[in-house]
């Protein structure tokens, strides 16, 4: 039986192993969801917008093609691959971010 994984199991534990959260939020944002993080006191969205345009969180990953056109263009070779800098552009969500909201 195959393993039930969370979407963007990498980049989501990324967050929660430095004490932070991210949380789905279906609906709004054109019929999609978004992504609620927080980090330490400060937070920052990712809205994920049908069908299949890229977000914050596709962009942390390998591009499989030279120009990423939707979500499927990334992960790499086992579709989970974390680009080599993605732990610093996760945490330059949240220094673009408001602090508290």
């Amino acid at each position: 039986m195959r393993e039930q994984r969370r979407p963007y199991e990498e980049a989501r534990s990324m967050i929660e192993d430095m004490g932070g959260s991210a949380d789905w939020c279906p609906g709004g944002y054109g019929g999609g969801g978004v992504f609620k993080l927080e980090l330490h006191g400060r937070h920052h969205e990712i809205p994920v917008r049908p069908p299949y345009t890229p977000n914050d969180f596709d962009r942390l990953y390998v591009p499989n093609v030279p120009e990423p056109m939707t979500w499927r263009d990334f992960g790499g070779e086992d579709g989970h691959q974390l680009q080599h800098d993605a732990f610093w552009r996760l945490i330059g969500y949240f220094t673009r971010s408001v602090e508290g909201g």
